[in-house]
């Protein structure tokens, strides 16, 4: 594949995932308003006037400093990979992509890979695996939390034993390059992934670094604090 192909075919990927993330963004709000209805909107309006807005600052600093922490986990994941960025590029692609917050999972927030690719020329492919781990360490501090209400709770401790395996392996198979070289040589032999093979290759690097000890302790810590 020619230069001039690779480009097109790069620009063809990236016109279709903006297409997936309109049509994400489109069903989050749907399933959205049909919870409203269905949990009976009315008892919702209900709660909003018994609510006590004198909490209402507190509410408000208390979101801000959750997504300043957010934002020092997403630079320190691009600075762990190696991508510079001025400090304002940084929150600016970062409080671009809180408008995908409502997609599922918020995988939509692929859209700052989209955007740093944009800024500095970063290939998608090594950028979006820093989403990934966002939400993958957004689970472990979440698991975290839970393990620590258990000395009140005593509810889904099945549940959690499972989550924390899968989310072992997952990370157990990010560090492994015998399972990492294995994977990619699968999606080598298949047809219709064989052209993106070089782009999961780029992603799987990246993810290795990603998933390092240092780098899942800090940004852990800083999910549970979030």
């Amino acid at each position: 594949m020619s230069e001039q192909e690779s480009k097109n075919y790069a620009e063809k990927q990236q016109g279709r995932l903006g297409k997936g993330l309109v049509i994400s963004i489109l069903a989050g709000l749907g399933v959205f308003i049909g919870l409203a209805f269905y949990g009976d909107i009315g008892q919702v309006g209900r709660s909003f006037t018994g609510f006590r807005w004198s909490y209402i600052p507190l509410v408000l600093v208390l979101a801000f400093l959750n997504y300043l922490i957010r934002f020092c986990r997403w630079d320190y994941y691009l600075r762990s990979i190696q991508i510079k960025l001025k400090w304002k590029d940084s929150m600016a692609i970062f409080l671009s992509g809180l408008s995908m917050t409502v997609t599922p999972a918020k995988l939509g927030e692929v859209f700052k890979s989209l955007l740093l690719k944009r800024i500095n020329g970063t290939e998608v492919s090594r950028s979006v695996p820093v989403v990934i781990a966002e939400r993958i360490t957004d689970v472990l501090g979440l698991l975290i939390l839970a393990a620590i209400s258990f000395s009140a709770f005593k509810y889904g401790i099945d549940v959690l034993i499972v989550l924390v395996a899968l989310s072992v392996a997952l990370i157990a198979v990010m560090k492994s390059r015998t399972a990492g070289n294995t994977l990619l040589k699968i999606c080598a032999s298949v047809p219709i992934l064989n052209k993106l093979s070089s782009s999961f290759g780029t992603a799987y690097e990246s993810a290795h670094t990603l998933f390092g000890f240092k780098n899942i302790l800090v940004a852990t810590v800083l999910s549970v604090v979030a």
